[in-house]
C-alpha cells in the first residue's frame, strides 16, 4: 500500500468531519452490528479511497453494507459484492434492501454463498479485483485465515482489507498468520504495536 494512502486512512478517525459523521452513524442504520465509531470509519474509507469493487464477506441483515452501498453511491466510485452462507436471512436482506435509495441499490449484488464456494467460482472470472474487502464471516481461525488469503489473492493494487471483531482469539491469530505468511502486506491501523485501547476500531 502507497505510504500515503496508509496515513490518510490512519487520519480518518482524527479529521474534523468524523464527529459529525459519528453522530450521523449513533443510530444509524440499526441492522448494522458495528459500533459507531466503526460505521463512520467505514463511510469515511470508502469515500477516502473510492473504491472500484468492494467485497464485504458477512452480509447479516445487511446494515454494513448499506453504509457501504450509500458512500459508494454518493462518490459515483464503484460497486458492492455482498456474500452471507445463512439464506434463512436472505428474504430480509432483499427486503432491507428495498428500502436503499436506488442508486445504492443499484450497485449492489447480494449472494447468498459461503466464502470458499464463492472464491471457487472467482477462479473462474480471475480479472475480478477487490479494492476493499471486508472481512466479517466466520470468526473461526481457519476460516478467517483463508478468508484473507482469498481475498488477498484477488486485491487490486493498494487493496485494503478491514477485520471485524478482531478482538476475537480466532481472528486475532488469523490476521497475525496472514501477516506472517504474506509479508507484502502491511496492518496500519496500530493494533499490534500500540495495544488494543489505543485502537480506533
Amino acid at each position: 500500500m502507497r505510504d500515503d494512502l496508509a496515513e490518510q486512512i490512519r487520519g480518518i478517525v482524527s479529521a474534523e468531519s468524523f464527529a459529525a459523521a459519528l453522530s450521523k452513524f449513533e443510530t444509524f442504520p440499526e441492522a448494522s452490528l458495528l459500533s459507531p465509531a466503526s460505521r463512520a470509519f467505514v463511510d469515511g474509507l470508502v469515500r477516502l479511497q473510492r473504491p472500484g469493487t468492494v467485497l464485504e464477506i458477512g452480509t447479516y441483515y445487511g446494515g454494513t453494507s448499506e453504509i457501504i452501498a450509500r458512500a459508494l453511491a454518493n462518490t459515483g466510485s464503484g460497486i458492492l459484492l455482498t456474500i452471507d452462507l445463512l439464506q434463512s436471512r436472505e428474504a430480509e436482506v432483499h427486503e432491507a434492501m428495498q428500502r436503499w435509495p436506488e442508486a445504492a441499490r443499484d450497485i449492489t449484488t447480494f449472494v447468498t454463498v459461503g466464502s470458499l464456494d464463492f472464491f471457487k467460482r472467482l477462479t473462474l472470472n480471475p480479472g475480478l479485483r477487490f479494492d476493499l474487502a471486508l472481512i466479517d464471516g466466520d470468526h473461526s481461525h481457519a476460516a478467517a485465515l483463508t478468508d484473507l488469503i482469498q481475498c488477498a489473492r484477488f486485491a487490486a493494487n493498494n487493496a485494503v482489507m478491514l477485520v471485524d471483531d478482531f478482538q476475537l482469539p480466532g481472528v486475532n491469530w488469523a490476521v497475525r498468520d496472514f501477516l506472517r505468511l504474506h509479508p507484502d502486506w502491511r496492518e496500519i491501523s496500530g493494533m499490534f504495536s500500540e495495544g488494543f485501547d489505543s485502537a480506533s476500531l
